[in-house]
């Protein structure tokens, strides 16, 4: 898998590739958004707000993911390429998903 870019630090270099860029994390969370928005039968204006919350939370997690891989990374280059790269995005999934149902509520104004 060829690198589409190299973050460097400590002596260490993490490539990342198309797989690990990020679209996927924002696919999913947009599907989500969109299930989340259909099965609450928002009105067309909320139904975008949600998408947009989606679309931000996708981005705030990735940059969540890519922050801890690289901390962890510096720690022990050996965990954070391994179990904590792994194990990230399905944590910050989770995460984005809780604060996405969050702001669902707000839209909705129940909260």
């Amino acid at each position: 898998m060829e690198p589409i870019f190299t973050i460097r630090f400590c002596g260490h270099a993490l490539n990342v590739t198309k797989e690990c860029i990020g679209i996927n994390s924002m696919v999913s969370m947009l599907c989500l958004a969109i299930a989340l928005a259909v099965l609450n039968r928002l009105r067309p204006h909320r139904f975008c707000l949600v998408l947009l919350c989606g679309a931000a939370l996708a981005i705030a997690q990735n940059v969540l993911r890519i922050a801890i891989i690289v901390v962890t990374s510096a720690m022990s280059y050996e965990i954070g390429t391994g179990i904590v790269h792994d194990m990230c995005g399905y944590f910050t999934f989770l995460v984005g998903a809780i604060f996405l149902g969050k702001a669902l509520d707000l839209v909705k104004g129940n909260a």
